[in-house]
């Protein structure tokens, strides 16, 4: 009879407890990756979140800083925005922060957290570190901004109070970096139907302006006495154009009774006076800031408004030239686009910009703002005066004075203000260097954040690390 007990050779040979346990093993290990992977991934999205939290953290206080001298204590003001703004409180912790500032040019800080594991503590690691580090610059890239802005009637009043605001909140901005005056330069050109250059370049090489006269001739004519019809008068209502814009008014109107006529004699002055207008050069000197050899024509009787402010690095200067702006006439903007675009060049008309400082290239920046469309052109033939209604044809010079600013390396922000035009915003968003710097603002509040975001575009204390 066989035995029912196996050899001894026979266990041996019988591996199935040997695969449970190294099945044991492996589950464990798998266990172990799966904790860790899970743990790291937290890691790491708690160290992106950080340095975010950090970078930002450091742009705000770096700002603070450059701009004012009475902040005590930036490690304070530092942790408290960093708490603000971290994303993960809870499963972070305490994060300590550490804020220096090495020299007058930089800013340099460290977070480090601790962050609570959620399996691998089973393997005795409780804590992951987490540790982030970052620095910013205050750059010092010399640039020049052109601020050419809409002063035509139909800014007239709150549109123009909050213009003043938000262009002045820009120049703040842009001179808040440290030695600010000796890399950043200002020129401001209000525009309407014309732009002032300045009775001061009357004689320049590059104006051809007619003499100033005033003649006086006696002149008679037969006249009749009118007389009002008692209880005639009475008001009425009319409504006319305005830069454009459809006005509404009220006047008087009487019946009158007339006299035999009397002839009478008496002097009659006429002049022809400069005012500083420029007016434009034929096409297509009208769109190219080139060969001055062909002089700008002096416009004569017309009003524009206030000169020029040429390229300055006096902050005060750029603010007075904003504050004493005011609302006149109607819109032409290749008239504002042509003068910004001089005042960024170093020739003539206006020689006050510079293409290098200190061996540097000289960042050109334009910034348009403009409340609505062309509502005038030049005369054709041309004879220097807007006296033409060609909508057209005037945002054709638009186009074209945007495309040859931008192919010399000039970079053009525009804003459209209280808009709706669809055309001039189409032009407008085509006349700028990108997308993201064309701003269609609603209100004032939004006029304000668009120069802010231009102010932002520029700020001079950049992230190095």
């Amino acid at each position: 009879m066989r035995s029912k007990f196996l050899p001894v050779v026979a266990f041996g040979k019988d591996d199935k407890g040997g695969i449970a346990i190294l099945f044991g093993i492996s589950l464990c290990l798998l266990m172990g990756f799966g904790a860790l992977a899970i743990d790291f991934a937290r890691g790491q999205s708690t160290k992106s979140s950080l340095q975010q939290d950090l970078d930002a953290t450091l742009l705000y206080v770096g700002s603070e800083l450059t701009r004012s001298t009475q902040i005590t204590d930036a490690q304070a003001m530092a942790q408290t925005y960093f708490d603000g703004l971290r994303r993960q409180r809870q499963a972070i912790g305490d994060v300590k922060l550490v804020l220096v500032q090495p020299d007058a040019t930089s800013f340099q800080a460290t977070a480090d957290a601790k962050v609570p594991t959620m399996l691998m503590g089973i393997f005795g690691v409780s804590m992951l570190d987490v540790q982030v580090a970052s620095e910013a610059q205050v750059g010092q890239q010399p640039v020049e901004f052109a601020l050419v802005l809409d002063n035509t009637l139909s800014m007239e009043g709150s549109k123009l109070t909050a213009l003043k605001s938000a262009a002045n909140s820009l120049v703040d901005a842009i001179y808040q970096g440290l030695n600010a005056d000796q890399f950043v330069k200002v020129s401001v050109v209000p525009f309407a139907e014309y732009v002032n250059v300045g009775q001061a370049n009357r004689n320049a090489a590059w104006m051809s302006v007619p003499i100033d006269t005033s003649t006086t001739t006696n002149v008679c004519q037969d006249v009749r006495e009118a007389t009002v019809v008692p209880g005639s008068c009475h008001d009425v209502s009319y409504t006319y154009t305005q830069d454009g814009q459809q006005k509404t008014a009220t006047t008087q109107q009487c019946e009158y009774t007339y006299g035999p006529p009397v002839n009478q004699c008496s002097d009659v002055t006429t002049t022809e006076t400069w005012n500083g207008c420029a007016g434009s050069r034929d096409y297509p000197l009208n769109v190219k800031d080139e060969n001055y050899s062909v002089r700008v024509p002096g416009v004569m009787n017309v009003w524009c408004p206030n000169a020029i402010t040429p390229m300055s690095n006096q902050k005060d200067t750029a603010k007075a030239a904003i504050d004493a702006m005011y609302a006149t006439g109607n819109t032409y903007i290749p008239a504002g686009l042509m003068w910004g675009w001089a005042t960024l060049t170093s020739q003539a008309p206006f020689e006050e910009a510079q293409d290098t400082v200190n061996g540097k290239s000289v960042r050109k920046i334009m910034v348009l703002m403009t409340d609505g469309f062309n509502t005038i052109s030049p005369t054709l033939p041309y004879n220097g005066y807007h006296w033409g209604y060609d909508t057209a044809k005037a945002n054709e010079y638009t186009t074209e004075l945007c495309t040859n600013a931008k192919a010399a390396n000039i970079e053009i922000y525009t804003i459209a203000f209280e808009v709706t035009d669809e055309t001039i915003k189409s032009v407008l968003q085509g006349c700028a260097s990108d997308s993201g710097n064309y701003h269609d603002a609603a209100d004032a509040s939004q006029l304000e954040e668009a120069f802010e975001k231009i102010a932002a575009d520029f700020s001079p204390l950049r992230l190095s690390r």
